[in-house]
């Protein structure tokens, strides 16, 4: 099966190169690449079975690449393929679903306990996955819903909605369940934007489980 990953960073896609290798770790026989939205880079999708998007640098839903990006996602669901949003990804995915993306009050940055929610308990997606568990977080915004939805919310923290279903196929989750706890000590260790590395990777977990994720994803669109 053919994968593309929607890489959304300005100047790297080392993120994106993670996501390729937990795809890879849960099954190696798929052909995965990445395409640099930012630089305007969407081939048809008729080449593709899987898709995934990526994080993004703050702010990036205002560039013009963000609005082709909805016009390719909405191509994807108009024909039935399975998507991965994660982080911002998850923030566009949601928007073309409806769902507002705010700013958080309090950034979540470093490890961070996961809830699964009752929805999320009967959800393929989180199967072997303790509850809660733990994963990389590296956000100021979310989405959420104005009124009742029929969409899953199916994991949260205290400050955000961190996982959703639209459909089926579709999914997005606001965490990182690519970075292990190497790279995302690594990532951290001199990130600007931590401002507080200790508190951050206080709850750094000793094993990589997150990874069980993209395995899920593809169990369940596979069928």
């Amino acid at each position: 099966m053919n994968v593309l990953i929607y890489d959304c960073h300005k100047n790297k896609i080392v993120e994106s190169e993670k996501i390729r290798d937990a795809f890879l770790l849960a099954d190696k026989t798929l052909k995965v690449s990445i395409v640099e939205a930012r630089k305007f880079e969407f081939p048809s999708i008729d080449e593709y079975d899987i898709f995934a998007i990526s994080g993004a640098d703050t702010s990036s839903e205002r560039h013009a690449y963000a609005r082709q990006l909805r016009e390719q996602i909405e191509q994807i669901i108009q024909a039935k393929k399975p998507l991965l949003g994660i982080c911002f990804g998850s923030q566009i995915v949601g928007e073309v679903f409806g769902a507002e993306v705010y700013k958080l009050e309090n950034a979540e940055i470093g490890w961070r306990q996961v809830e699964i929610t009752p929805s999320g308990k009967n959800d393929k997606l989180f199967f072997g996955l303790p509850n809660p568990f733990i994963v990389f977080q590296y956000h100021t915004k979310a989405v959420r819903f104005n009124g009742e939805t029929s969409y899953h919310v199916l994991a949260k923290t205290p400050d955000c909605i961190q996982a959703v279903r639209y459909n089926d196929i579709t999914y997005g989750v606001q965490f990182h369940a690519e970075e292990s706890p190497k790279s995302g000590t690594a990532y951290l260790e001199y990130d600007p934007h931590c401002t507080d590395f200790h508190e951050a990777v206080k709850l750094k977990p000793k094993e990589y489980v997150e990874w069980q994720i993209f395995k899920n994803f593809l169990d369940v669109v596979k069928k």
